[in-house]
């Protein structure tokens, strides 16, 4: 992935963004290998549905699950720096506060 700034004035940025179609594969192939053990897919054992066919079968859906994840981890490490010791960060499941 690239980043390159285009604007710089004051307050205001904008960014340009080039991702890959090779960063792109290799993060809906990491995606399918995740999703593989829990896709049932009629002639197939749970599980067991070759990867080309869960591409076929739930390409879109499985990029959008990508992107998404990717969102997810890089805001989950933005917050494991902002993490607060309060009882909120110690509670119990299932227990009221």
């Amino acid at each position: 992935m690239k980043t390159v700034e285009t604007l710089n004035e004051g307050l205001k940025r904008e960014y340009r963004l080039t991702i890959t179609a090779k960063d792109i594969d290799a993060r809906v192939d990491d995606e399918v290998k995740a999703i593989a053990p829990t896709v049932r897919m009629p002639g197939f054992r749970p599980g067991k549905v070759p990867p080309n066919l869960i591409r076929k079968m739930h390409g879109g859906a499985v990029g959008r699950r990508a992107e998404q994840g990717d969102r997810r981890r890089r805001a989950r490490s933005d917050d494991e720096g902002k993490a607060s010791s309060g009882a909120a960060a110690r509670r119990e499941p299932g227990r009221r506060l």
